[in-house]
């Protein structure tokens, strides 16, 4: 084989080599699209997780998102108030004094089974002072 002859065949198969690493560098990016598009469409516009904890901007928890249930804290990290669920499905609201750290509830309303209301305060040693009905 001559030297012109080796020089062709060289530059044929550096152009050669070049659109392999172009066709993969374009078959790579192809592959990630896809698999970010297959991962978005399959969350169909959904966030799904067992629990979902808010925080604040310095980090402290403001909410706790987890099964039937929703509750919400004040800066200090107290448990204010609560919406929950029972296993029958009646809705129950629960809010607590800010002034205890043990989240001792002051007022509840809730609804039972056959949607009937319920309302109840409490005083701050959890005493019921009112009730409906």
């Amino acid at each position: 084989m001559n030297y012109d002859a080796l020089t062709k065949r060289l530059d044929r198969l550096e152009r050669w080599n070049r659109g392999l690493v172009g066709a993969m560098a374009v078959l790579s990016l192809v592959l990630v699209v896809f698999i970010v598009v297959a991962g978005w469409k399959s969350l169909d516009g959904r966030v799904e997780a067992e629990q979902i904890v808010l925080r604040d901007a310095n980090g402290r928890v403001a909410a706790i998102l987890d099964g039937p249930g929703l509750r919400l804290y004040d800066a200090n990290g107290r448990n204010r108030a609560s919406l929950s669920l029972d296993k029958d499905g009646s809705p129950h609201l629960y809010l607590f004094d800010e002034n205890s750290w043990d989240g001792r509830c002051r007022a509840i309303f809730s609804l039972d089974k056959d949607g009937s209301p319920y309302l109840c305060l409490f005083d701050a040693d959890e005493n019921p002072v009112w009730r409906a009905p």
